[in-house]
């Protein structure tokens, strides 16, 4: 069982008050209830197993109890709602840098909101928000990583597209320790966007990521989209330039699969 007294970062703006649950529906969900009777910003919330845990577009996380990471963390950011997902692509530079400084891994960010190691996802990150007239009452980021998950674990299906830090180090890992060092990445590039250093964390973002000129296809709600990408702009749309029309599209949510892959250069 995770030990919230481990997991607490006592005087810190994230993880001040660790709250650990054997069971629930979702993390998200749970903290969310929470945010909406006033919880204070830095609650973090982990549960041992959610019997809905979700990620992006309604899809299911599979994590069998006790062996990763289901962690939410409340924020009250002073941002705009159109800013708002900046804080899923923090929060994906904070798990890459995590896995590389900690565990000596070589993640890369796969737009908006996975994290893989050889091109095997690891994590997943879903942000979600109450706004009133424009601004953000609170955004709740969920954070999914798989950490001691064999590939026993795993439906069949799933066991040659998903990794955990174990699979990769060949060893299991401290779960309470991954928490804290994770917590610890997130504050620092939360404090440095809070300070006007957007900038920085989108260029680290790119850097772990290593799209840019990377030739794609994305799946929109429109339709297929298949081209060279030259980024992300300033409020974390993809942009990629369309190879049969050549006009540059700016893309808000899509499933991405890279037809030409790199390592980030760091």
């Amino acid at each position: 069982m995770l030990s919230a007294e481990t997991i607490a970062r006592s005087g810190r703006r994230l993880g001040h008050t660790v709250l650990v649950m054997p069971e629930t529906g979702s993390t998200n969900d749970e903290l969310r209830g929470r945010a909406e009777v006033g919880a204070p910003e830095g609650l973090v919330l982990v549960a041992e197993t959610q019997t809905r845990g979700r990620g992006r577009l309604g899809r299911t996380w599979v994590s069998p109890a006790g062996k990763n990471l289901a962690m939410s963390v409340l924020l009250r950011p002073r941002l705009p709602a159109e800013h708002s997902f900046r804080l899923t692509l923090l929060a994906g530079v904070a798990v890459a840098e995590t896995l590389a400084q900690g565990y000596g891994l070589e993640p890369r960010i796969k737009w908006p909101n996975d994290v893989l190691v050889r091109g095997r996802k690891l994590c997943g990150i879903l942000a979600e928000m109450k706004t009133t007239g424009g601004a953000l009452d609170y955004l709740v980021l969920g954070i999914g990583v798989n950490l001691n998950l064999r590939p026993e674990d795993l439906p069949e299906e799933l066991r040659t597209i998903a990794t955990s830090v174990a699979a990769e180090l060949g060893r299991p890992v401290a779960r309470e320790e991954f928490a804290r060092n994770l917590l610890e990445a997130i504050e620092a590039r939360y404090l440095s966007l809070e300070a006007g250093h957007w900038p920085e964390v989108l260029a680290a973002w790119h850097r772990w990521a290593a799209i840019q000129g990377q030739e794609v296809t994305v799946e929109t709600g429109s339709g297929l989209i298949q081209g060279l990408v030259r980024g992300v702009d300033e409020d974390g749309a993809l942009r990629v330039v369309d190879r049969r029309t050549q006009a540059e599209c700016r893309i808000l949510a899509g499933d991405v699969q890279y037809v030409r892959a790199a390592k980030p250069s760091l």
